[in-house]
């Protein structure tokens, strides 16, 4: 909440000279906070996970990156219903218990 009123408060009063800043250097900026964000070990360690499960974090992870997040998002419900159809069965039976 703090940073929020921050940039609010640099936004508004002193917005004409943060527009003077290289939309580079902002960009810099955004992948060095963006990757302090990411928690690449606890990514990383998601690959011990079943192949199905990975299948479906790479497919989501690619599509956010490469196309848009609503894409992946489709894309993860696609792919995310094959792993249950092959181990559930699609959900349509009632269980025995």
């Amino acid at each position: 909440m703090t940073h929020a009123v921050t940039l609010l408060l640099i936004t508004l009063f002193f917005g004409r000279w943060a527009g003077l800043i290289p939309l580079a250097t902002l960009a810099a900026i955004l992948v060095v906070v963006a990757f302090h964000m990411s928690e690449w070990r606890t990514f990383v360690s998601e690959f011990r996970a079943p192949k199905s499960d990975v299948a479906v974090l790479l497919t989501t992870f690619l599509l956010t990156v490469l196309v848009d997040l609503t894409v992946a998002i489709e894309g993860r419900n696609g792919a995310g219903r094959i792993p249950l159809y092959a181990t559930h069965g699609g959900g349509d039976e009632q269980s025995a218990c």
